[in-house]
This record gives structure tokens, sequence and C-alpha cells, in this order.
């Protein structure tokens, strides 16, 4: 299957393209000089009549139109056979994600999404990794802000350290700058309003997540998941810092990641940096303190009401979703030490917002990554297992985004 999908139309095709985080990923192809031959998909023709005029900005647009129908599983599978991979921006995936994974299977085509959804992840794993290898088919989920970065940084620090040495443990800060007004996109937000609306349904979601850590791999991730429950205090900072709010997705795929690369067991921290403060130590534990005092009282007060009031909080979401930050940057560091005792540093600047040109930017290298047919495994993994760290930094960083590895303070990893 994978020597037919050269003779195909496309390389990629962006389904889902008139959402948050799709428009921003047509608008990223169209300026890409990797994208020779793609096109969106959707079910409304004249919605992505107008997204391809918007984004062709008064010149000839370079993207062709594809109509397909999540509700319709002729129109998926024809849509996909067209394509060598199909980049899914359709969310909630748990929702609009299951047709995209039977249309790729059915037609032998490479499937990329964003979700951050791991307990769903883990249940189409269970359903059509089989089906998958059979066909020849990549199935790489989480190719977003939320993971990609953490994921890409352990397996470069790995990488970096040699064969001779692993990654033991892992500090990793995110803080995005230049940011314009704060929200999420649509998906992002539904999704995470959908754990908190339904206690049982985000019980069944991290149940799952934890599943998807191979066996072997799951103690260690359990200790990483409470250690980012926790207030913890960082050497790089040298203040205490707050669980990154993504921790939840991040944590078990970060640690399905290390175990297929070689370094399971690596303890993994997860956090949000605090601004520098005047006495840092004591005012940051003040400020960690508080924010865990609020979220006590919060989030008992949040699930009663989205109970009580759920369609509303929900349209107030939907209202406020948020369009990208082109001009925010969104800083990515890890420090870590190997068995050895050598400290090890990855440092990842990405232009645009965390939510969406971020993701958009990181999504659609992925997916040109595949493809490109350099890697052709078979069967649902992670962006850095299907690619390798090294390749997919080396197409980040021609892409715009600023990467450097140190070890004891040295650059290493050649061309990078």
């Amino acid at each position: 299957m994978p020597s037919e999908r050269t003779e195909r139309p496309y390389e990629l095709i962006v389904f889902g393209a008139t959402g948050n985080v799709g428009v921003v990923i047509s608008e990223y192809l169209e300026k890409s000089s990797d994208a020779k031959r793609w096109a969106i998909a959707g079910r409304n023709a004249k919605k992505l009549g107008a997204l391809r005029t918007k984004i062709a900005d008064g010149k000839e647009a370079t993207c062709d139109i594809v109509l397909a129908d999540c509700t319709d599983r002729d129109s998926m599978k024809k849509m996909a056979s067209q394509t060598k991979v199909v980049l899914t921006a359709a969310g909630p995936y748990h929702l609009y994600g299951e047709p995209v994974i039977q249309a790729c299977i059915d037609a032998g085509t490479n499937y990329v999404d964003i979700t951050g959804e791991v307990g769903w992840v883990y249940q189409m794993k269970l359903k059509y990794e089989k089906q998958a290898r059979e066909k020849g088919v990549c199935i790489s989920s989480f190719c977003g802000y939320d993971c990609i970065p953490p994921e890409l940084s352990l397996g470069l620090a790995n990488e970096a350290l040699g064969s001779g040495d692993k990654l033991q443990s892992a500090e990793t800060l995110i803080e995005a700058k230049n940011m314009e007004g704060t929200g999420f996109p649509r998906g992002t937000a539904l999704t995470f309003f959908g754990f908190i609306r339904d206690p049982v349904f985000f019980a069944r979601n991290l149940i799952d997540s934890v599943a998807y850590v191979p066996r072997r791999e799951r103690c260690a991730a359990l200790t990483s998941f409470f250690l980012w429950l926790l207030p913890c205090w960082s050497s790089v900072t040298e203040g205490f810092t707050l669980p990154n709010f993504m921790g939840l997705i991040n944590v078990f795929v970060v640690h399905a990641s290390a175990d297929a690369l070689g370094f399971g067991g690596v303890r993994f921290y997860d956090r949000l940096p605090l601004p520098q403060m005047p006495l840092n130590a004591l005012s940051s534990l003040v400020v960690v303190g508080m924010f865990y005092s609020f979220m006590a009282v919060f989030m008992p007060i949040l699930v009663i009401a989205s109970l009580l009031a759920g369609d509303k909080i929900q349209e107030w979401l939907e209202a406020r979703s948020i369009s990208g930050v082109p001009k925010a940057v969104t800083d990515f560091s890890l420090s870590g030490y190997g068995a050895s005792g050598r400290k090890v540093s990855v440092n990842l600047v990405i232009p645009g917002d965390p939510g969406v040109c971020c993701t958009a930017l990181l999504a659609v290298e992925t997916a040109l990554g595949f493809a490109s047919g350099e890697k052709t495994t078979a069967g649902f993994l992670t962006p850095v297992v299907g690619l390798g760290s090294v390749y997919l930094a080396k197409r980040l960083k021609r892409a715009g985004v600023q990467v450097k590895v140190t070890v004891d303070g040295k650059s290493v990893i050649d061309g990078i």
C-alpha cells in the first residue's frame, strides 16, 4: 500500500479546515514551499470556498477543495484515497475522530491529528491497531503544542546523551510570550469542559490514559503523574512551580514514547514557571499555596455549575475561542540528567501562541514528514516515535523553530 500513495493527487488533505486551528493550518500550508499538492476538506462547500479565497489573499490559491462528511463513510474514504496523509483538525476527537481513522485505514492513508484525548487514542488503538499494521498505515496522534515539545525535548535529550547513557530525569517548563488576550481553540475548550461536565467520562478517560502506557512503564508514569499534581521546586527558576495544565495529557504520552525509544523509567516533571519575584523562593511558595487553595474551592463550584447550566457555559466558552496570535512565541525548555550524572538541556522556541499557531506549525511539519515517505512504520505511533527526534527537529528548524541541545553546556547533535 505505501507504494500506491506516490501516485495520489495530493500529498496532504486538511480535514476540518474551517475550524480555529484548521484555518491557521491552511494559512501555513498556503505559505509553505514544501506543500506542493494539497487540499482543504469538510462538509460545507461555501465555507471551504471562502477559506480558499481568504488564504490566497488575492493570488491564485494553491489548494483544492474536497467535500467529505464524518457521517458519510463513502465520502470519507473517497477523500482519504486521494492523498498520502490526512491531517484532521476536527475535534473533539471522541465525537469526530473515529470516522477519519476508519477512512484512512480503508484507503491505506497515513493519519495525523492534534488531539490530546489520550483515553480516546487508547480505545482507537485497541480497535484499529491490527488493521493499521496490516494496511501499512501510520496513525499519529498528539501532533500539537501540548505533546510534541515535551516528547521531542526528551527524545533529543536522550539522543544527545548517547548510547552509553540514558535520560533519567527531566524537568520541562513552557512559557507563552507576547500573548494578546487569553482563550483556547474551540475543540480544546469543548474537550476539557466535557471532562468537567461529566466526571464519569473524565474518570474513564484517565483510566484509559494510564492503560495507554505500556504495562512495564506504568509505575513510572503514575509516579510522574502524582508529582505533576503537587507543587514542585525548580532548580532552574530557583522557586516553586505550578503543574502545566497539559500535563494531564503529556505525562502519559511522554512515558509511552520513552518506553518505545529505550529510556523508560524516566522521572518527568511537567511544569509552569512563575514570574521572577523578590525573595523568589518564599514568594513563589505563597503564590503556589494560593493557587492550590483557589482550585480546591473553584473546581467543585465549576462541576456543580456545569451540571446546572452546562449549555450556557459551553456557549460562553465557544464565544471566547481564539483564532491564533501569530506574534506570540512559545518557549519550551528542558533541564535533565542522564544516568551518568551529566546535565542535558534542550530549548525550543516556536513561533506563535501555543494553542493555535504553534500547533498548526507542529502538525503541518509532522504531516509533511509522514507524506515524504522517508518514514514508513505502521501502527499507532506518537510523532517522535514515528519520525525520530532528530529528523523531526531538523524539519522544525527549517520551518523557523529555534532548536538548541547541550550536554554539560556543550552543543551536541550535528545538523541541529
